[in-house]
């Protein structure tokens, strides 16, 4: 087994340089299941052959990371350079941090249930609002009724009630993003 340096990540295969300039070393990546990266040029990889001398494999890599806390996972991509572009961080809280911690994901259904909500009841007042209009037009027509349509269009807007919408329920505390 040999600590190695990245010389080249290909899709079938990484090429890393083992003991000196001409000591170039293809190997297979060994991943988890379900997990496809490459590394970048330079980074350190673990180097080993198998029973069988024609066949080596990468069993991993080497990152000096301060990033995460005893019993945390992280998921991360980086360009050529190994500057970090995105990241996924399971935290030992509880929560999942998707790009970034400076905002909340939200659940749809939720927040489209309180968005109906709210548009319903931005519709009613329009219409109670209509209503007092008309009330208001004709009031200039009948102004010798004492004031009777003054006192409807008043008890109309009187009807007119708040909206109950109300997105608060769409906020998922244990998941954050960008």
């Amino acid at each position: 087994m040999n600590i190695t340096r990245v010389k080249q990540a290909s899709p079938e295969f990484i090429k890393v340089l083992r003991y000196g300039k001409s000591d170039i070393q293809t190997a297979d990546p060994i991943l988890p299941h379900g997990i496809d990266s490459k590394p970048v040029k330079n980074d350190i990889a673990v180097y080993a052959k198998t029973n069988n001398n024609e066949q080596s494999v990468i069993l991993g890599y080497l990152k000096n990371s301060d990033i995460t806390s005893e019993g945390e996972a992280r998921i991360y991509a980086t360009d050529q350079n190994g500057v970090l572009k995105f990241d996924i961080r399971l935290k030992n809280d509880g929560t999942a941090e998707i790009g970034g911690d400076s905002d909340f994901m939200v659940r749809f259904s939720v927040l489209e249930t309180a968005y109906n909500q709210l548009k319903s009841d931005h519709d009613d007042t329009v219409s109670k609002l209509n209503a007092v209009i008309d009330l208001l037009k004709t009031w200039t027509v009948i102004a010798q009724d004492g004031g009777a349509a003054l006192q409807l269009a008043a008890q109309a807007l009187q009807n007119a009630s708040n909206s109950t919408g109300d997105i608060s329920g769409a906020k998922i505390d244990e998941i954050k993003t960008l």
